[in-house]
Order: C-alpha cells, then sequence, then structure tokens
C-alpha cells in the first residue's frame, strides 16, 4: 500500500529524472555542437553536473514532506522487526498495555471527579462560604448560621448571589408506593445561583420562602420519569412530603442532583429566634470584578463583628474561610484519589523498566545488524530514530490493548465502590480527553522504555559491532539499573498495600460491644404531620412489637431510635441527683430502647438488669447505663439506684432510677472509641422527636432470616400502609458497608502491588535468563573445569540476589518516607510498622529468588562440549 504522498514523490521523482535527463542531454549536443566528440561530451557534462544523487537530495528537501517519507520508512522497517520478534513483540505491547491501561482508567476517573468543570454556569465563581466552629468542622463542614447567614447575605458585595440549603430525607406519597426521597430545602435564589434551569415549569420565587407561600416543590428528572411517566402536564399536581401537600412547580434537567442525589426541592423558610444556631452549607458567586482575596476580606470583618456581637463565641473558635465549591463536594476523596493515581504511576514505571530491559537484550542481538547498517551510511541519529519508532510502536500498541482495559477498569472500579464514595459517577466516562491523554502516556512511555536502549544501542563501535564478539554482549549495567528501580518501585507498593491490609484487619477485629450475627434491622422514619404526639408514635411502636414478635422464627426483637453504626446519634449532657458536676465538656449518648433491646442486640448486662416489660409509662422511670458512664461516674461504687435526669430544670417525675449497667458499644463507627451512653426505655419518652426515628432489631435462626425479612415489611404494611421502610439490612451488612471504604482502599492498592509485583518478577527472570544466555560459554568453561551443577546454581542465584538487594534497600528508604501519605488512612498501625516492611521486603525476596531459580537450573544444566565448540 503506498501512502499519497509517497505517490506524489514518486511522480516528482520521474519528472525530475526527466528533466535532469533533459539538462544533460542539453549540454551534451551543446558540447558536440562545439566539436566534441560525443563520449568526451557526455563524461564533461557528468563533471560538470557533479553528483546527481545529491542534487536529487537537496531538491527533496526543497519539497518537504521528506521527514513524513523517513517516518514511514521508519514505521514499516520497525513493523517488518517486531514481525520477525513475535514474541518479544507481544510481552512488551502486554506489559505496556497493563501499566497504560491502569493510568488511563485512573485518570478517567480523577478527570470525572477533579478535572471536568462542575455542571453549572461558570463553575469557577461559586465558593462555600463558611464560618463555623473548629469543634464542630468535621460534622458541620463548611456553613454558617441562619441568623449569620441573613446578615451575610445582605451586607456582602463581593459576592452577586448567595444561597443555602440543608438536605433531609422525606416520605412521598401521592406517586405510587410511599418512598423515602432525598430532599433538599432549598432557598428561592438557590437555582440562579448556580446558574441552572427549569426543563419544565419554573424554580422557586423569593415569595415562596415565607411560611404559608413554601407549599410548592420541584421535582428532579429521574423521578418524574420514574413516577410521572415522563408526563410534561405534571406541573400543577400534588403530592405529599413528610405529610404535607405540596404542589409541583417545575421539572429539573437530567443530571442535575444537587446537592448529591437530590430528587426533590423545597423552598427553605427561615425563622429567626433567639435559639436557631442550625449551621447549614452557603454558596455565593463572586462578583465578576471582585476577587477571592477581597471576598475573604470582607468575610474576615463581618466574621470579627459577629464575634464581638455574639457571647456565644467567646467559648469556642471560629473559623472563617471560603473554599471553591469543587472542594466542598470532592471531600476526602481528593487525598485517595492522588495516592491511587501515584501507585498506577509506580505500576507504569514499573513496565517501562521492564520493556527497556526486553529492549535493551534485544538489541544486543542486534548488534551485529545495526552495525551493517551504520556501515552503509545510517548516521547515529538515524538509528537513535530507527529505535526510538519501535519503542514508540510497541507503546501505541500497548495503548490500544489498554484502552480496553481502562473501559473495563472503570467500570470494575465504579461496581466496587462503595454507595456515595465517589461523587460524580455520571461524569466519569472516557471521553475525547481521556483519549489525548492516553495517546500522550502512550508516546511519553514508548520514548522512557525505548531512550536508554536505543542510545547504548546506536554507540557501540561499527567494527565491534561486525566483529564476532560483538555480537553479544555479556554484561550491561543499565540491567541492573532497571531491576533495582522496578523492585524498589514494588517494594513500595507492596508495603503501602500491607498497612492497609493490617488496618484492615485490625478494624475488622473492633470488639463491638454487641452480636451482629443474625440480627435484621428495619429502620422507620414517622412523618410528624400524622405521628404528632409520643403516644400516636407509642402506639404504632407498640403495633409494629407485637406484629413482629409473633413472626415465626424471630426469637428476640425491640426497638431502638438510634441503631449502632448508623452515624446519626443524639448526644448530650444531664444533671445527677447528688448534685455533683459533670467533667467539663462531658457528653453521652442517649440511645432509646424497648424492653428486650440487650438481649435482641446480645449485649452483655453487667451489673442489675436490663428493661422489662413491666416498665413502662405508669412505672417508675428507669435508665440503664453503659460501663463507660459508671465507671467515670461511680468509679467505687454500683451506680444501681442512682439518679439522674436528663432534663435541665426537672420535675420530680423526670428523675430516672439506675436499674443496670451494660457494655459499651460501637455507637459512631468501628473507628471510634466505644461510646459512653444512658439508655432510656422508649415508651416512658414524652419528646417526640427523640423517638419519630425507629429502628426495629430482630435476632433470628440463622435458616429463617431471608423469610423474617419478608415477613417483617408485610408486618410494616399491615400497621400503616402508607409508612415506607427506609431500610431493611442485616447488621453484618450495616457493619460491612461501615468499612466498605477502607475495604475498597485496601482492595485497589492490593490489586496495583500484584500487578507490581509481577512485573518485577517477569523482570527479574527475564535479566537472569538472558544472563545465563550471555555466560553460557562463561558457565560451560567453568564446569568444564570442575565446577558442578550446585555450585553454577549458586552463583547465578547470588547474582540475582545481588541485583534484588540493592533494590529493596532503596524500596525500604523510599517507604518510610512515602507511606506517610496513608497515615490518616490507617487504624491502630504506624506507617513505619515493622511487620508489615519486614513481610512485603521477604516475598519481594522470595519472588525474586523464584524467579530466579528457573535460569539457574538452566545454567546448571549446561553442556560444556556443546558451548566450547
Amino acid at each position: 500500500m503506498k501512502w499519497p504522498w509517497e505517490a506524489r514523490r514518486e511522480a516528482d521523482d520521474r519528472a525530475l529524472d526527466d528533466e535532469i535527463r533533459a539538462h544533460f542531454a542539453m549540454a551534451v549536443a551543446d558540447r558536440v555542437a562545439r566539436g566534441e566528440s560525443p563520449d568526451d561530451a557526455a563524461a564533461a557534462v557528468r563533471r560538470e553536473f557533479g553528483n546527481v544523487g545529491h542534487v536529487k537530495e537537496v531538491t527533496h528537501e526543497t519539497w518537504g514532506w521528506l521527514w513524513l517519507e523517513r517516518l514511514t520508512h521508519d514505521v514499516r522497517y520497525a513493523l517488518r522487526s517486531l514481525r520477525r520478534a513475535p514474541i518479544f513483540a507481544v510481552v512488551a505491547i502486554l506489559t505496556l498495555a497493563l501499566g497504560i491501561g491502569a493510568n488511563t482508567a485512573m485518570f478517567t476517573v480523577v478527570r470525572g471527579i477533579l478535572l471536568r468543570p462542575l455542571p453549572f454556569h461558570d463553575p469557577g465563581a461559586l465558593f462555600l462560604v463558611s464560618h463555623a466552629p473548629d469543634r464542630l468542622r468535621s460534622i458541620v463542614g463548611p456553613s454558617m448560621t441562619d441568623k449569620e447567614y441573613t446578615r451575610y447575605r445582605s451586607l456582602t458585595s463581593q459576592f452577586v448571589s448567595t444561597s443555602t440549603y440543608n438536605r433531609y430525607p422525606a416520605t412521598l406519597l401521592g406517586a405510587g408506593e410511599p418512598l423515602r426521597v432525598a430532599t433538599a430545602s432549598v432557598s428561592a435564589n438557590f437555582f440562579a445561583t448556580l446558574g441552572v434551569r427549569a426543563q419544565l415549569g419554573r424554580v422557586f420565587r423569593a415569595a415562596e420562602e415565607q411560611l404559608g407561600a413554601n407549599a410548592v416543590v420541584v421535582i428532579g428528572n429521574r423521578l418524574w420519569r420514574d413516577r410521572f411517566a415522563g408526563d410534561p402536564t405534571v406541573i400543577g399536581r400534588s403530592i405529599s412530603l413528610e405529610g404535607y401537600t405540596k404542589t409541583i412547580v417545575g421539572v429539573m434537567p437530567p443530571g442535575f442532583e444537587f446537592p448529591q442525589h437530590t430528587e426533590i426541592w423545597t423552598p427553605l423558610v427561615i425563622q429567626l429566634s433567639s435559639t436557631n444556631s442550625r449551621f447549614q452549607p452557603v454558596i455565593a458567586r463572586l462578583a465578576p470584578n471582585a476577587t477571592v482575596g477581597e471576598a475573604f476580606g470582607e468575610l474576615r470583618t463581618f466574621a470579627a463583628n459577629e464575634e464581638r456581637a455574639d457571647a456565644r463565641h467567646n467559648d469556642e473558635h471560629f473559623t472563617a474561610a471560603i473554599m471553591p465549591l469543587r472542594d466542598g463536594i470532592v471531600g476526602d476523596v481528593r487525598a485517595s484519589l492522588y495516592i491511587f493515581a501515584g501507585a498506577v504511576g509506580l505500576v507504569l514505571l514499573i513496565a517501562c523498566a521492564n520493556v527497556s530491559n526486553l529492549m535493551l537484550m534485544r538489541a544486543a542481538t542486534r548488534t551485529h545488524e545495526l552495525g551493517i547498517r551504520a556501515a552503509l551510511g545510517a548516521s547515529r541519529s538515524r538509528l537513535l530514530r530507527q529505535l526510538l519508532t519501535e519503542s514508540v510502536i510497541v507503546s501505541l500498541a500497548g495503548g490500544v490493548i489498554g484502552l480496553v482495559i481502562a473501559y473495563g477498569g472503570v467500570a470494575l472500579l465504579l461496581a466496587a465502590a462503595p454507595p456515595d464514595l465517589l461523587p460524580r459517577t455520571k461524569e466519569i466516562h472516557v471521553d475525547l480527553v481521556v483519549l489525548l491523554g492516553a495517546f500522550l502516556t502512550c508516546i511519553i512511555t514508548g520514548v522512557i522504555s525505548g531512550a536508554a536502549p536505543a542510545i547504548t544501542a546506536s554507540r557501540r563501535d561499527v567494527r565491534d559491532a561486525l566483529s564476532e564478539t560483538g555480537r553479544m554482549t555479556t554484561r550491561i549495567p543499565l540491567h541492573a539499573v532497571f531491576v533495582t528501580a522496578e523492585t524498589a518501585l514494588a517494594l513500595v507498593l507492596l508495603i503501602g498495600a500491607g498497612l492497609l491490609v493490617r488496618s484492615f484487619e485490625r478494624l475488622r477485629g473492633v470488639d463491638l460491644g454487641f452480636v451482629p450475627d443474625n440480627v435484621i434491622t428495619v429502620t422507620l422514619d414517622f412523618p410528624d404531620t400524622r405521628y404528632k404526639t409520643a403516644a400516636l408514635l407509642h402506639d404504632v411502636q407498640r403495633r409494629l412489637s407485637e406484629r413482629v414478635a409473633a413472626i415465626d422464627g424471630v426469637r428476640e426483637s425491640a426497638a431502638v431510635n438510634w441503631i449502632p453504626l448508623s452515624q446519626t446519634t443524639i448526644m448530650g449532657d444531664f444533671s445527677l441527683d447528688d448534685g455533683r458536676s459533670l467533667p467539663p465538656g462531658y457528653m453521652v449518648l442517649k440511645p432509646c430502647v424497648t424492653a428486650g433491646y440487650f438481649a435482641a442486640m446480645g449485649i452483655p448486662i453487667r451489673q442489675g438488669r436490663g428493661f422489662l416489660a413491666s416498665d413502662g409509662p405508669g412505672t417508675e422511670r428507669v435508665a440503664i447505663v453503659s460501663q463507660g458512664v459508671a465507671h467515670r461516674l461511680w468509679p467505687n461504687a454500683s451506680p444501681i439506684g442512682k439518679r439522674l435526669t436528663m432534663q435541665d430544670k426537672p420535675t420530680p417525675g423526670d428523675w430516672m432510677t439506675i436499674v443496670g449497667v451494660v457494655d459499651d458499644v460501637a455507637q459512631e463507627g468501628l473507628a471510634q472509641v466505644r461510646a459512653e451512653a444512658i439508655y432510656q426505655l422508649l415508651p416512658q419518652v414524652d419528646q417526640p422527636f427523640f423517638i419519630n426515628h425507629l429502628n426495629m432489631v430482630v435476632r433470628t435462626d440463622a435458616a429463617h432470616s431471608a423469610l423474617v425479612a419478608k415477613a417483617l415489611r408485610v408486618a410494616v404494611r399491615e400497621v400503616d400502609p402508607e409508612q415506607p421502610i427506609e431500610s431493611i439490612m442485616t447488621m453484618t451488612s450495616r457493619i460491612s458497608g461501615v468499612v466498605a471504604e477502607p475495604r475498597f482502599r485496601t482492595l485497589l492498592l492490593g490489586v496495583f502491588s500484584l500487578i507490581a509485583l509481577s512485573l518485577a518478577a517477569i523482570g527479574i527472570y527475564g535479566v537472569l535468563a538472558y544472563g545465563v544466555t550471555a555466560r553460557t560459554r562463561e558457565l560451560g568453561i567453568r564446569i568444564a573445569l570442575g565446577a558442578t551443577a550446585g555450585g553454577v546454581i549458586r552463583v547465578v542465584l547470588v547474582g540475582s540476589a545481588l541485583l534484588v538487594l540493592p533494590g529493596l534497600a532503596i524500596g525500604l528508604g523510599t517507604s518510610l518516607i512515602a507511606t506517610r501519605v496513608l497515615r490518616t488512612f490507617l487504624f491502630q498501625v504506624q506507617p513505619s510498622d515493622a511487620l508489615t516492611y519486614v513481610s512485603a521486603t521477604l516475598l519481594l525476596l522470595v519472588v525474586g529468588l523464584c524467579a530466579a531459580y528457573v535460569p539457574s537450573r538452566r545454567a546448571g544444566r549446561i553442556d560444556p562440549l556443546i558451548t566450547m565448540k
């Protein structure tokens, strides 16, 4: 096949030849006309014309495109050369495909989450404005109180639009089966601040921020299609949201679900009062001529005035901050992505080192061929370019396969990631930018992996290359350099993965304080529009408990407002009957449970008793404390019979008598210290706010778990057909969800480290196999002089150890620095954990020796008679 420029070049060459022949004939004819013989005239003209070939080359240069022609020749030559070495080509292409594919997959994820612009108008002008207490920073995030927000919104001159929102789950009725949906109350200018318009209908008006005028909602596109069949007349239709009737006024465009996964938006009504101190995110759009520095200066002045005016601020430290909205959406996942990107970068470097080694070996076997080309006039730069062309072609071929790996890798990564861990998942896909990045990666990888072999091969002396001894190079220091480098890189990844594995094991081994096996939980949120009083909530809880207890296979059942590991708790202080003050800042969890809760959860009772069925609204108020509370407040005495209250101004009926002590449990998370708690009897709680969120806890026989789960759903429907179930799940599933994120990190880094380990083993094997081949004559002489097979094997193994040991030493030193970035992800494991370092080092050493065993065995079987012929 000829390229278009080649056909054009041949036509131009023919025209040039014709022109040269015409000039030659004219010059000869002129001399003959002046009396010279034809032969003398032709000889004289040849002398005048000089080197015709050089003239043609100069003419080609003036035509241009010569570089393209030479590149075409180089590519063809490289393809023929690779076709003659299929094993080398396949191994090198697959090795680079692995590294390029992993890097492309990770770049796709990083681009989707960190680099792709937010789907809002001019997203670079959107910021989160915060003035929050340091003590609550991890809980409330960047935010302001309602009062600060309303004042700041009216004062700021650096932001053209300032809005706020809060998220909550709500029960949707009137659109098919009852459904719990993610809902956000937003200020009326929320959509205008983001620069997003409704696809159908409208968004909110300023007047709808007022109580009584806020009975409107905007729904998401997915909800519109799923529950309303994409009906364009849905505008004006009424639905019930958390028991309140709302009118749909708008439908948002596809893909808009901000804040995360929101499906319904309602107007936010801020009612300022002396007790209103809710912290909510504040999103602001920077004015066209303003700068972030000017906006921050304005915010600091505002914050200083607020702290002077509010005595509350004297007790704790607040921090004012302005951060890009993108940073708020990405959150903590940025650090994880950087670590994973660094890990796949190391994998690619190891792959490059492997391919470089392969090319060095191949270049050594092509010394004679390269010498002939140099003898025929090929310059060093031409040889260098030819060899680099081969490596780039190998890399591009690896990139094509790598794209397939990247597509599959992204799908696997998103499937393996825990729900809600990765934001903006819908924007994670391969696009033109990713393809361009993959192409550049191929070019850079090809140059990196081919540079050293090309430079080494092109610098060889022509006479040595053409001599018989020059056909095989016995020692190339670069081999050792590459093996050392990939050993060091692989060890860094192995140690990092080992630290995460040990951390994950410690996390899974945490003593929860309860027995999670065979426990099923049902989570319900009762809307305050239908369950306005504690009496109504107690009645529905009682009827539910009776129905659940009657289900076949249920051994124990009970109810609790906030189940352990649900990531939401109620915490506060309390008062003691003996008048003692609590330690400064001391607060405890305050779960509300029914009788039988400790038996259903498997929480041991250490003193006294649990709650009884006879305890109830008409009996003495009772409480049970955890061991942490007992040890802290009554270290040398039993708390049984002591009294306490949760009320600031208690009446005689508000005091509770402690009747038992139970174990502390892991209420807030596996990595948290087991929480100290005071358990209240749920039927004795008379504040609806504490008990409108309910979890039924059921301990079953293992054989009946699936049937019980189905029966629980039926029981809820029978008690209240309009009550949606937020979730039905086992406690082991809940624990699995809690550890999903560290498990995902461990899995991903583990996969990368295994790839690195495999590549390192292949690299060591390749170098030693080549070394044995290159030293066949030397080893044959040793055997002929009396060396035993065992001695030869030992020599080769020692040689492999000398290749690996420097890499291990460098890898250990690098790991001591590099693994510090994992500190925040580790639980009860230090980044310098000695056991992990020793284990990873020994593993890599063993793998290296195993890789060396096959070549060493081959060396031991060398026949000296054959090798010395």
